[in-house]
């Protein structure tokens, strides 16, 4: 459906690559060691880049802040009421 969701960042293609080499080794040999030290690595890369899902926690605050600041500008829109809504936003932790 979304292609960026299926598509596999350069660092997994390689992964992929050297794990399809590593079935060609012998588990004794160094090639496997050198390729498995390569694979351990690059996966701890991919680890520490890849994106965290956003909380439950934040996209509660954010919904809640937009509804907010909806509410009072539409009251201030049928009630002239003269605040500003920036001053009621949850500040971010």
């Amino acid at each position: 459906m979304f292609k960026f969701l299926e598509s596999k960042s350069p660092v997994d293609k390689e992964i992929d690559l050297l794990f399809f080499k590593l079935k060609g080794y012998e588990p004794e040999s160094d090639e496997y060691k050198q390729t498995l030290d390569r694979i351990v690595s690059l996966q701890k890369l991919n680890f520490e880049t890849k994106r965290k899902p956003l909380s439950a926690d934040t996209l509660a605050i954010v919904i809640a802040n937009l509804t907010g600041i909806v509410m009072i500008l539409k009251h201030e829109e049928l009630n002239v009421i003269s605040t500003k809504a920036v001053g009621f936003l949850l500040r971010a932790r």
